[in-house]
């Protein structure tokens, strides 16, 4: 069986490594590559970060890290923070779902 905690392990440091690409000034003067490499960082992103905010997540597959195989007491003890993460994360897939963005005419690709 995998160390559960190198995976976490794994998804934390290429949350924070691609948040530092993300930071830094990534250029070209073919307009169309820059839009698809910022896009491809962004997307990057937020698929580590959707892996972090799963693992305490009550929802998931069987398959999924889940923060009482790491530590057991700990949802336990947090279920206040946990309903925040929930309440966040639920209103973050209306917000950024593409059929919101087009409705909004906010869903863009490429530069800003």
């Amino acid at each position: 069986m995998t160390d559960l905690w190198k995976v976490l392990n794994y998804e934390i440091l290429m949350c924070f490594g691609v948040q530092t690409l993300q930071r830094s000034n990534i250029q070209s003067s073919d307009e169309v590559l820059f839009g698809i490499t910022t896009n491809a960082v962004t997307e990057v992103m937020l698929l580590h970060l959707r892996v972090l905010t799963e693992v305490f997540l009550s929802a998931g597959r069987p398959d999924d890290i889940k923060i009482e195989n790491l530590i057991p007491t700990w949802r336990r003890e947090n279920s206040a923070l946990l309903d925040d993460l929930e309440n966040a994360q639920n209103g973050i897939w209306i917000n950024f779902s593409p059929m919101q963005q087009q409705k909004e005419g906010t869903a863009s690709c490429g530069r800003p």
